[in-house]
């Protein structure tokens, strides 16, 4: 049997849970045709997938640039990846719409700049010292979908949904903060909590085992830690004390066994709140005072725990800061070059120039937009005046 639009909108009408948010009447920015044999949010990951941002974050840095990285290691498109699912399985569970669930996690990073965090601290230095509103990757992300990716005759940008920008802008983790509404109400809807929710519990166990596969943290280091999340998965999976190192197989099912704990805990209080707080609609969820979808106090103990250990011994480890440090310096002179001499200014800035952005906005988009290769390539080209000029 064929389910048209129409016959999607009731089956979740039909199937869904009371506060999840439906795609029926979905308003967008600009007027559109509405999709024939899809729903609103269908339409809005699938845009999100085909455009050009979403492709480069195969060579953009999650914690290690593309350069550094094994050939398992992630980057920014395996991690969003990885965030989709498990965001994805926690909305079916609760009967919340998996296409708006989809839909917010494939576009929650489209902003991050290249060298990650690094990169993006840099950039928003360089525009607060100039007196311009500073570099945030939530509102990068948001003004990709809405401004920077270009689909359309008519319009800039890729035209989504208002409950996809909202949950894009409102997108919350310990590196993130909810910073405008999109949607009346206090608090993101409900399949947005759950992709912040997966986005902590996908980059916390993706680095963990990342960092070990590749030699910079081991065994003997977390043991000594007294972290209870390591301890309690390597029990699981090993039955012994942690006193050596795991094979490539046990640190698979390490991961694994993180990623269960971590996403059992959060749907045990998720329910919990669910049922204390009653919410019978997604309005209802957007004016709680507090989150539905959380960790318990005590996993979220732990897990900050765990994020302070990997930030002192991974994120500034001596390779890894190198690295970070190399990424902002060719930022900086990437973007002084661009602002000095109008000569080496591209297309794209031009274009956002003759739409009246600042010139310094401008310049900053076209480089949160490179990957880590091309703002390499790039900084050689322009800035080392050992390399031979070539033409791009």
């Amino acid at each position: 049997m064929l389910f048209w639009r129409e016959g999607l909108e009731d089956r979740e009408d039909s199937n869904l849970a009371p506060y999840a948010v439906r795609s029926r009447g979905a308003r967008r920015e600009h007027a559109e045709e509405p999709p024939t044999n899809r729903t609103h949010f269908q339409r809005d990951w699938n845009r999100v997938t085909h455009s050009e941002a979403f492709r480069k974050l195969e060579l953009k840095t999650q914690v290690l640039p593309f350069h550094e990285r094994t050939d398992v290691s992630r980057s920014r498109l395996t991690h969003t990846m990885e965030v989709s699912q498990i965001a994805c399985s926690m909305a079916r569970s609760f009967g919340a719409n998996e296409d708006l669930t989809q839909a917010i996690a494939m576009a929650h990073d489209l902003g991050h700049a290249p060298f990650g965090h690094a990169g993006e601290e840099e950039l928003d230095e360089l525009l607060r010292g100039r007196g311009l509103p500073g570099f945030n990757h939530n509102l990068q992300s948001l003004r990709v979908v809405e401004v920077l990716e270009k689909r359309f005759d008519s319009f800039r940008g890729l035209n989504l949904t208002d409950e996809v920008r909202d949950g894009v802008v409102r997108h919350k983790t310990s590196y993130d903060a909810t910073l405008e509404t999109r949607v009346p109400g206090g608090k993101a809807s409900f399949e947005a909590q759950l992709v912040s929710v997966a986005d902590t519990i996908a980059y916390i166990t993706a680095d963990l085992e990342d960092a070990m596969r590749i030699g910079y943290l081991s065994a003997a280091s977390l043991s000594g830690a007294g972290l209870a999340l390591w301890e309690a998965a390597w029990s699981r999976v090993t039955g012994e004390p942690a006193r050596r190192e795991p094979s490539k197989e046990e640190l698979l099912r390490i991961t694994g066994v993180l990623i269960s704990e971590l996403v059992h805990d959060a749907t045990q209080i998720t329910e919990g709140r669910l049922e204390e707080t009653g919410v019978k609609s997604p309005e209802t969820v957007r004016g709680l005072t507090g989150d539905l979808a959380s960790f318990s106090a005590e996993m979220a103990e732990r897990v900050s725990e765990l994020e302070g250990f990997l930030l002192e011994n991974f994120y500034r480890q001596h390779q890894v800061h190198t690295m970070t440090r190399k990424g902002r310096t060719v930022i900086r002179e990437l973007f002084n070059a661009y602002l000095e001499d109008e000569y080496l200014r591209p297309a794209n800035v031009k274009e956002l120039l003759r739409l009246g952005e600042p010139l310094e906005t401008a310049i900053a988009d076209h480089i949160a937009g490179m990957t880590d290769r091309y703002a390499i390539e790039e900084h050689e080209r322009l800035c080392d005046p050992r390399s031979n000029v070539r033409l791009r």
